[in-house]
């Protein structure tokens, strides 16, 4: 059963939004698929609806492929805080010569506008353009089936995907390629793949305040992290609004009420505001510890591919996997 966007959409900013739900964290056991499943097919499935998912999925529908998308609408998915900057740096290990075809990729898929920032404390002197990626964009496409993947089995020339729908139902996809782009919750799958450790996660949070502001700014506060104030169009179509983050990143053991506090208390004093934001976005970013550039491949077998890791360069990372895909697929 597929969920609308906005249903599944709902589903995410709600979850997000309320303090009162469940956290997952820690690595799960997942359960062995059991009983009959409701059989499906498609060209291709990717596991994990985020901006490199969604980018996959999309680029290769435009290709005239069939692609199933499954997302289990986690709560603390990366891409929830994302203000969509798209940031070519050398720690990507991108060459220059791809930059070009990423942000080509970027453009059609979602649409690509660039933003000044002034850079502070510069007295207005020092600006920078930032390209931003329309985040509405990236939430309205593709429709993504509502389910929890608990297996995929790479062996076969053709993967199976286990998953289970929201009442319960289990289905399997047999697919001529399998994409994982679960994030940090690809040790689950492939633990084999990801020994204790190898995978980890560092939460995050971006708030979104009604309405905009005259001048995107930046400034640092501490060593790699910095205040970053920009506006951004609402995923529900309704305008736009003020995106700010101050970069904290921590492990989740780290994480916890006080440190959601501190960041908005130096995100208002930033903007000069006691207001409440409209909403409060958490995620988790994925790195690996071997910090392979610009994310952590894995092709299992001829027809299944694991990309995670992305860190911080995740809007990069999703126009270089949705390009690298299609490239190994034949149809870029």
């Amino acid at each position: 059963m597929k969920a609308t966007v906005m249903g599944l959409l709902d589903g995410l900013f709600a979850a997000a939004c309320n303090p009162g739900l469940p956290r997952r964290t820690g690595r799960r056991i997942l359960p062995v698929p059991k009983g009959d499943a409701i059989e499906e097919r498609a060209d291709m499935v990717v596991v994990g609806g985020g901006i490199m998912g969604r980018s996959i999925a999309r680029t290769m529908i435009g290709h005239g492929w069939d692609v199933r998308t499954i997302d289990d609408a986690d709560p603390l998915n990366g891409t929830l805080p994302c203000g969509g900057s798209v940031k070519p740096s050398p720690l990507t290990g991108i060459p220059p010569e791809e930059m070009k075809p990423i942000l080509d990729r970027l453009e059609a898929l979602y649409g690509l506008h660039k933003e000044r920032f002034q850079i502070r404390p510069s007295m207005g002197m020092v600006k920078a353009d930032v390209w931003q990626v329309s985040m509405k964009s990236v939430w309205a496409a593709p429709n993504v089936t509502r389910g929890t993947v608990c297996q995929v089995d790479w062996k076969p020339n053709y993967p199976l995907v286990w998953y289970h729908s929201p009442n319960g139902v289990l289905h399997r996809v047999t697919a001529g390629v399998a994409v994982v782009t679960a994030g940090a919750r690809c040790d689950e799958l492939f633990p084999d793949v990801f020994p204790p450790g190898t995978l980890y996660a560092k939460q995050g949070i971006s708030f979104r305040f009604p309405g905009t502001v005259e001048q995107a700014w930046v400034e640092a506060w501490a060593p790699y992290k910095q205040v970053t104030i920009h506006n951004i169009d609402r995923e529900d179509g309704a305008g736009w609004e003020t995106w700010a983050s101050d970069g904290t990143a921590l492990l989740q053991e780290g994480w916890g009420p006080e440190r959601e506090e501190a960041c908005l208390t130096r995100i208002r004093k930033g903007l000069g505001t006691a207001e409440e934001p409209r909403l409060r976005l958490t995620g988790l970013r994925p790195f690996h510890r071997l910090k392979p550039k610009p994310c952590f491949v894995q092709q299992l077998g001829s027809a299944t591919t694991i990309l995670t890791g992305a860190g911080k360069f995740g809007c990069i990372s999703a126009g270089w996997a949705a390009n690298h895909v299609a490239r190994t697929l034949g149809v870029s």
